[in-house]
């Protein structure tokens, strides 16, 4: 059972909400002092709450259809039990809730957003291809979460704009994920999706700088990598491209320069996110 709630709460995607998080806090600015340090783990641990709750959620609402196209996952197999799954998400999603909250009123207001574009997300998603923006929004709300639990709660272009590429990256993602089942993309929502996951070469690499050229460099071989694999695989292309928001994120920390983060910190996390995700998708899969 522990298998099938460790993929159910799709943990090998985990290091993606931290990298998130820190983005986040990053372009809020700090001195990084050990007050900020906890404060950002903590917010780290509730952004996870947040996100497992809303995958067990998202295979608790579509266990019925699930049953009948997929039998063979965890509820309609039976290893594990609906009402298990129904408190967990409760339990993490509360606390979830309770530790931003604890922070005031901006976090606990962006734990808000991010379980009102969850619910969305998992009542409309296999209904119409307009989900993925819901998705994407759950995304972005950890950019936020991150940048107002250091105390900025005026929301600014600076925390905007990365926000919306996230939105758009996810967005790709979770469109070309929709012919998983499949594995047969149709070309429009191949090239719809890559468009949508090559936002953030000009949104995390705003102000235009030398830097921008090697984002773009970085951004397009990234881009390439993700093409050659979803002409072979979708599931290996959505692993992938699940793995890399560690690597966006770690581009637009490098683009905020060291007075946010050491140089050598950022590459240690573009590393090791993308490294550990990939770890964590031999235990459970990313999707």
């Amino acid at each position: 059972m522990l298998k099938d709630l460790l993929a159910a709460g799709r943990i090998a995607n985990l290091p993606t909400v931290w990298t998130n998080v820190l983005v986040g806090a990053a372009l809020a600015g700090g001195n990084w002092d050990i007050g900020q340090l906890t404060c950002l783990a903590l917010v780290m641990l509730a952004g996870s709450f947040l996100y497992v709750a809303g995958c067990f959620y998202n295979d608790y609402y579509d266990r019925h259809w699930d049953a009948e196209h997929k039998p063979e996952r965890a509820i309609p197999s039976g290893r594990i039990s609906a009402s298990l799954l129904g408190w967990l998400v409760l339990i993490f999603a509360v606390l979830g809730t309770l530790v931003c909250c604890s922070f005031g009123l901006g976090p606990g207001l962006v734990a808000l957003w991010i379980i009102g574009f969850i619910f969305i997300y998992t009542r409309i998603h296999k209904r119409t291809a307009f989900a993925i923006l819901p998705m994407g929004a759950c995304r972005a709300g950890l950019y936020f979460l991150g940048f107002v639990s250091m105390g900025d709660v005026a929301l600014q272009p600076k925390i905007i704009i990365p926000a919306l590429g996230l939105i758009s990256y996810i967005a790709g993602i979770t469109l070309v994920a929709r012919s998983e089942a499949t594995n047969t993309l149709p070309s429009g929502a191949k090239w719809f999706g890559f468009l949508l996951l090559s936002a953030p070469i000009i949104t995390h690499s705003l102000p235009i700088s030398l830097l921008t050229v090697v984002y773009v460099i970085g951004g397009g071989a990234l881009l390439y990598l993700l093409k050659v694999t979803v002409e072979d695989s979708v599931g290996g292309f959505v692993s992938l491209s699940l793995a890399g928001i560690c690597v966006i994120d770690g581009f637009l920390l490098f683009n905020l320069g060291a007075e946010a983060l050491p140089v050598w910190l950022n590459i240690v996390i573009i590393v090791a996110g993308f490294l550990l995700c990939r770890l964590l998708q031999r235990i459970a899969p990313a999707t």
